[in-house]
């Protein structure tokens, strides 16, 4: 098998989202068209997506091909300048008040035109629109609540032909958002700067691209996870032990990049001034009563906003080892967090989901794979605790500061969801062994 991981083929989604509320409470975004804003025919880019977002063992779950830099036809110029100046306009303009009478200037987004255009393009119109959206939002002391239409519907439009939900998400801020210095060197710290940013400096390009490395890095061990599904599926034990060790390794070497968080990012800078724009409309008290997006929906709308919960990287890592989370709340905010992530990479998680029980295969040769798969395990957990570690030095710690308790920018009481994760990953050791 060469490098390229994603075999599995992409399944249709239908093109928007409607919001439920099951019994707990916990809101659930549903792949259903009932909800879908439609107003002519929208190309369904699932297949090119793809290709574009194939996963591969050189850049796991980041884009095949490099993010565009900007939208090639000229009429698209304005809004891709307006982008590039963010940083500036943020700064300079008081209150924000200005920023919003800029954005509602520009020219009306060709967004028919966009989508007769390849995959590449159609991304990088979603990352326009959303970091458009979300200066526009909360780009000023308070933000609003009504997404005038002049974003509302190309936003929807173009994010319901990729099927993600219209509100950013990690794949706009993170997977599209970076370029590579030297082309003939890796991408990783110290060769990748980002695309745009809201208020720009180190803190804000650091945070983004140590994500940016743990993509690229866990891509060495994506692709074990598919050699361990074809070793149990021929029962070659050899190659199931190999293919554990590189997923334990992975888990080790994405720990250090993550690790390298305070070299660059400070705390108080995150919470001050990056974290604002994160924020979705769901479980956030400064938008309790959700965005109203005129010209698309008749009532407002609640979207979660960007969290490492919509990496696709530890969800992966999960079905490969048959982490089975409980089912609530938390396992509920899960399966939102997967519709939130690109096409192509549910459809991979799924796929490993539903291929070969590698646990099962270990369980039938515990004394050759039982330590190396609860090395995996023990690696998962760690990388689960270091987050944990983090989201509380960078959102709890500066908020109690400040004499708030704060929510994850995926609107959860963030700490009890990442320990539970953790402490679920830890009883699914096969030893009793503590880790």
């Amino acid at each position: 098998m060469d490098m390229a991981v994603a075999a599995y083929p992409t399944t249709t989604i239908s093109r928007q989202f409607a919001v439920t509320v099951n019994k707990k409470g916990i809101q659930i975004l549903k792949r259903i068209s009932a909800c879908a804003y439609t107003k002519g025919n929208v190309n369904n880019s699932s297949s090119s997506s793809a290709q574009f977002f194939e996963v591969s063992g050189h850049r796991g779950f980041l884009p095949a091909v490099d993010p565009l830099p900007h939208l090639s036809h000229p009429q698209f110029s304005p809004w891709e300048e307006t982008l590039h100046d963010l940083p500036k306009l943020l700064a300079a303009f008081d209150h924000g008040q200005k920023l919003r009478q800029t954005i509602e200037k520009l020219p009306p987004f060709p967004y028919q035109d966009l989508l007769l255009g390849g995959d590449s393009e159609i991304w990088r119109g979603m990352l326009v629109l959303a970091f458009m959206t979300h200066a526009y939002i909360w780009g000023a002391p308070s933000p609003v609540s009504v997404l005038p239409s002049k974003l509302a519907v190309p936003f929807c439009e173009v994010s319901s032909s990729l099927g993600m939900p219209p509100v950013l998400t990690y794949a706009t801020y993170t997977l599209l958002n970076w370029r590579i210095l030297n082309e003939n060197c890796a991408i990783e710290l110290g060769n990748i700067v980002c695309l745009h940013n809201f208020y720009g400096g180190l803190d804000e390009e650091w945070f983004r691209l140590v994500h940016v490395d743990i993509e690229a890095k866990a891509g060495v061990g994506l692709k074990a996870v598919v050699d361990a599904h074809d070793a149990v599926a021929q029962q070659d034990m050899v190659q199931v032990h190999s293919s554990l060790t590189k997923m334990a390794d992975t888990l080790k070497i994405i720990q250090k990049t993550l690790s390298r968080m305070g070299e660059k990012c400070d705390p108080d800078i995150y919470y001050y001034r990056i974290r604002k724009y994160m924020s979705g409309w769901r479980g956030n008290p400064a938008l309790p009563n959700g965005m109203f997006y005129e010209g698309v929906w008749s009532d407002s709308k609640f979207f979660y906003g960007v969290t490492g919960a919509q990496s696709s990287i530890v969800p992966a890592f999960d079905a490969a080892l048959g982490v089975a989370h409980a089912c609530g709340p938390l396992s509920d905010y899960l399966q939102v967090m997967h519709l939130h992530m690109p096409v192509p990479h549910r459809s991979y998680i799924q796929q490993i989901e539903n291929g070969p029980s590698i646990r099962s295969f270990v369980t039938a040769h515990m004394s050759e794979l039982g330590e190396c798969y609860d090395t995996c395990l023990t690696e998962l957990f760690r990388f689960r605790v270091l987050h944990m570690k983090y989201a509380s030095a960078y959102i709890t710690q500066p908020g109690k500061k400040s004499q708030k308790e704060e929510r994850g920018t995926g609107g959860t009481d963030f700490i009890p969801y990442l320990l539970q994760n953790a402490t679920t990953t830890k009883e699914h050791l096969m030893s009793a062994n503590e880790v």
